[in-house]
C-alpha cells in the first residue's frame, strides 16, 4: 500500500508520500520533511494533480483531498464500500479516476465534487492509468482483466482477459499500467511471462514487447516524462530503466522489496520509488550522461548528433532523427507563373499557377466520364501548397500569411448539401506539413507534430485530435 509523487511547493520539486502510517509528507529530499499530514487511517494510494494544488489519498473506503502545501482538508472526493486501490487524475487535474476492490470505476469532477460516471466492471482493480489525451481510461483487475474505457461514452474499447498478471487479491502487489506521453500512442501493460506488453493506441494490437530481465510480474510502469525511457519494478525486487529508443535495458537495480509506486521527477533526472515496506527512496541522476536527459524537450534536442556527455570507454549514443513531411504525388514550385501538381493519382490531378495576386487551381479527371461535369477552377489567394484528392473531393492547405492564418479548405465535387465545402483556420502556433483525403476521413499532420482527423463534413470524427510526438 501506499504512493508517491511530485508537486510544484515554493517553485521547486517536493516529493508527496503516503502509506500504511496514514501520514502524508511532502519532503524536499527522503531525509527532509516540509510538511506531515496526519489522516488517521492506513492509506492504499496517493495521485497528485497536475496542477500541485491538491494531493487526494485513498483509504479503506474513502477518497479524500487535502491542499498542498498547507495540508487543510477539502473534501471527501467520493466513498466505496471496500477498500480504495487506485487513483489517477486527468491530464488537467480537473477528473479523479478511483477504484479499488468492488465492481465499480467512478470518474469524479472536481470542481463540483460529484461522480459523473460510474464503470462497471470486474473487482480488485490493481492498475489504473489516465490516457494524456484525456480520451481513455486503462484499468487491470486482479484476475488478469485489461480493459481500456472510452471516457465519453463509458463504454469498454478494449476489453481482454487473462491479458494481465493474477495478482493475490489479499497482498500487495499492484499491475503496471502507463500510456506514453506523447499523447497516449502506447498503452504499456505489465504481461503475463514478466514482461510488457506495448499496445498500440486505437487499434489495440500489440506494437512490441519488453522482455528478459524481470524473474516476477512487473508491479509497476512509469514513462519519463519526453517518453524516451520507462522504468519498471517488479515482484523480483528489481528495478529495471528501458531506454524506449532500442527496446534494450538501460539500467538495472535490486531493491531491498518490491516497489509499489514510481514517479519520474518533472525537469530533473531522478526517479522515486515508494516500497512495500513503505520506504521511499531516490535514484539521482538514473539516466547516464551520455544520454538525452529524461525530462529534456525533444525538439531542443540534436537527435541525429551524439549525445554529449561522458563517452569514455564506451560508444556514442545516437537517436534518428524523424523523418521529414512528404507530399506523395506533388511536384516542387517552379519559377514564377510555371505551373506545378500539388497531386496527380491515378484518379486525376491538381495543378496550381500562379496570377497577378493570386493563384488558379484546376482539378482534372483522367476518366471524364466519371465526372458529369468539369470542375470550375479556383481562384486560390489563399495560396495553396498543399493538396490531395479522393473519389469525393479536394483537401487544400496553405501556410500563414500577412492577411490570414494557415488554413485548411475541403471542396467535395458533387454538393451533398448546402455549404457541403467547408474552411478552417489553423491554430497559430500550427503549420500544415502534409495531407490525405480518403472517401471517409481527412487527415492533416502539422508542425506541431500533430495529426488531425475530419470528416468530410469538417467535424472531428472521434472528438479528438491525435497527437503524434517525435
Amino acid at each position: 500500500m501506499g504512493g508517491i509523487g511530485y508537486a510544484v511547493i515554493d517553485g521547486k520539486q517536493s516529493l508527496v508520500t503516503c502509506g500504511a502510517s496514514g501520514t502524508i509528507r511532502i519532503s524536499k529530499d527522503v531525509k527532509t520533511d516540509i510538511k506531515s499530514i496526519d489522516t488517521n487511517c492506513p492509506l492504499e494510494c496517493l495521485a497528485v494533480s497536475p496542477l500541485s494544488d491538491v494531493v487526494v489519498v485513498g483509504d479503506k473506503q474513502y477518497v479524500k483531498s487535502y491542499k498542498l502545501p498547507s495540508g487543510e482538508f477539502v473534501s471527501m472526493a467520493t466513498r466505496f464500500p471496500m477498500p480504495v486501490r487506485q487513483l489517477a487524475f486527468s491530464p488537467s487535474g480537473s477528473t479523479l479516476a478511483a477504484a479499488g476492490d468492488d465492481e465499480t470505476i467512478k470518474l469524479v469532477s472536481l470542481a463540483n465534487e460529484k461522480v459523473f460516471r460510474t464503470l462497471r466492471t470486474t473487482p480488485y482493480i490493481r492498475g489504473l492509468a489516465y490516457d494524456p489525451d484525456s480520451s481513455y481510461l486503462a484499468t487491470a483487475s486482479a484476475d488478469g482483466h485489461l480493459q481500456v474505457w472510452d471516457i465519453a461514452t463509458g463504454k469498454a474499447m478494449l476489453s481482454r482477459r487473462r491479458n494481465t498478471p493474477k495478482i493475490d487479491v489479499a497482498g500487495p502487489g499492484r499491475c503496471g499500467l502507463a500510456w506514453h506521453p506523447d499523447g497516449g500512442s502506447l498503452l504499456a501493460a505489465a504481461g503475463t511471462e514478466n514482461d510488457i506488453v506495448c499496445l498500440e493506441r486505437l487499434s489495440w494490437d500489440e506494437a512490441f514487447v519488453l522482455k528478459g530481465t524481470h524473474a516476477a510480474a512487473v508491479n509497476v510502469i512509469a514513462f519519463s516524462p519526453n517518453g524516451l525511457y520507462m522504468a519498471s519494478a517488479g515482484r523480483d525486487k528489481k528495478l529495471v530503466v528501458w531506454d524506449m529508443t532500442t527496446k534494450k535495458p538501460l539500467v538495472e537495480q535490486m531493491g531491498a522489496q518490491p516497489m509499489t509506486a514510481l514517479a519520474w521527477q518533472p525537469g530533473g533526472n531522478c526517479l522515486a520509488g515508494f516500497s512495500e515496506a513503505g520506504e521511499t527512496s531516490c535514484w539521482q541522476n538514473i539516466i547516464p550522461g551520455d544520454k538525452p536527459s529524461p525530462s529534456a524537450a525533444l525538439d531542443t534536442l540534436d537527435l541525429a548528433a551524439p549525445i554529449q556527455g561522458n563517452t569514455a570507454g564506451r560508444a556514442s549514443s545516437y537517436l534518428p532523427r524523424p523523418q521529414g513531411p512528404i507530399q506523395p504525388a506533388s511536384t516542387p514550385a517552379g519559377g514564377p507563373g510555371s505551373r506545378r501538381w500539388m497531386a496527380y493519382t491515378l484518379q486525376g490531378c491538381i495543378s496550381t499557377q500562379e496570377a497577378d495576386g493570386y493563384n488558379t487551381v484546376e482539378v482534372a479527371f483522367h476518366d471524364t466520364s466519371r465526372s458529369r461535369k468539369r470542375i470550375p477552377v479556383l481562384n486560390d489567394f489563399y495560396r495553396f501548397h498543399l493538396a490531395s484528392m479522393s473519389e469525393k473531393g479536394a483537401l487544400y492547405a496553405s501556410n500563414a500569411s500577412p492577411d490570414s492564418p494557415a488554413m485548411l479548405v475541403y471542396r467535395p465535387f458533387e454538393a451533398w448539401a448546402p455549404n457541403s465545402d467547408w474552411s478552417l483556420p489553423l491554430p497559430e502556433t500550427e503549420r500544415p506539413m502534409c495531407l490525405a483525403a480518403g472517401r471517409f476521413l481527412l487527415a492533416l499532420a502539422t508542425s506541431t507534430s500533430t495529426l488531425r482527423l475530419f470528416s468530410l463534413a469538417g467535424k472531428y470524427p472521434t472528438g479528438y485530435v491525435l497527437a503524434v510526438r517525435q
